[in-house]
């Protein structure tokens, strides 16, 4: 199984754009492009060493394309030459990785020998995908490290640079991922959890820097106000919403 990490903490409040291409980290897309058995059996032909040959997706998993399902997995029974196995997707925030990987796994096994369960037949893989550092395509040499690349990175691709000429068989994810294949119903629902995902940053920001407002207070520094009141002004939002966080008055507000 695979279990995606998606921001990280520089980038947890970046807000997702509408672009060429959907954002494969907001839930409702990552379902929509793996709803394709394509797409999802080369993902998991990249990440897992066994090599599947053919996969059905579980009832009621695919297609799930409501805001109150964000947070739902995706399983799948897979073949292959060793035999039938279930495959659990998940995308989640994890923490205590081993350092410097993008992919690796962990198995079950006892505390003290570290033994593996007789007839242990589960396993965790993980893309680790605030690792990906890379801006440049061409420098990837192999697939999982692609996979992160895309992750982080589709909704930008065409934004930042055209398309590079060799995909390494990736075509038919960039395909897939394309917005103006979208029906007028699935553009609805894909905006609709975009919308959802920028309130939820935007209120973690809010947060953040309201607690930064009080210790700021706390100690007298104007200047911390400002900077705060700077920072929701990025974001947009009203002058009232920011003099209730920032502690400047809507004047001040108007100032900056």
């Amino acid at each position: 199984m695979s279990i995606l990490q998606d921001y990280d903490d520089q980038e947890q409040y970046e807000i997702p754009q509408i672009s060429k291409y959907l954002d494969l980290r907001i839930d409702w897309a990552f379902k929509f492009v793996f709803s394709k058995k394509e797409i999802l059996q080369k993902l998991l032909n990249d990440i897992l060493p066994a090599t599947i040959t053919n996969l059905e997706y579980l009832p009621n998993e695919i297609p799930v394309m409501s805001e109150k399902n964000r947070r739902s997995t995706l399983d799948v029974i897979c073949d292959s030459p060793e035999g039938k196995f279930i495959v659990e997707m998940q995308r989640r925030h994890t923490a205590e990785t081993p350092a410097d990987k993008l992919l690796f796994s962990y198995d079950y096994r006892e505390n003290e020998t570290h033994e593996l369960m007789e007839n242990g037949k589960t396993s965790f893989y993980y893309l680790e995908l605030s690792r990906m550092k890379e801006r440049e395509w061409e420098k990837l040499r192999k697939n999982p490290d692609r996979w992160c690349y895309l992750f982080k990175n589709i909704s930008k691709f065409a934004a930042e640079r055209e398309v590079p000429r060799e995909l390494h068989g990736f075509e038919g994810v960039l395909e897939a991922a394309r917005i103006d294949n979208l029906s007028p119903e699935d553009m609805d629902n894909y905006q609709n959890m975009l919308a959802a995902v920028k309130n939820e940053i935007r209120a973690a920001r809010l947060y953040e820097l309201s607690q930064a407002r009080e210790a700021g207070k706390a100690e007298g520094k104007a200047e911390e106000r400002a900077t705060i009141a700077k920072a929701l002004k990025d974001l947009d939002l009203s002058p009232d919403l920011i003099a209730q966080a920032s502690g400047l008055s809507i004047e001040e507000v108007s100032a900056l």
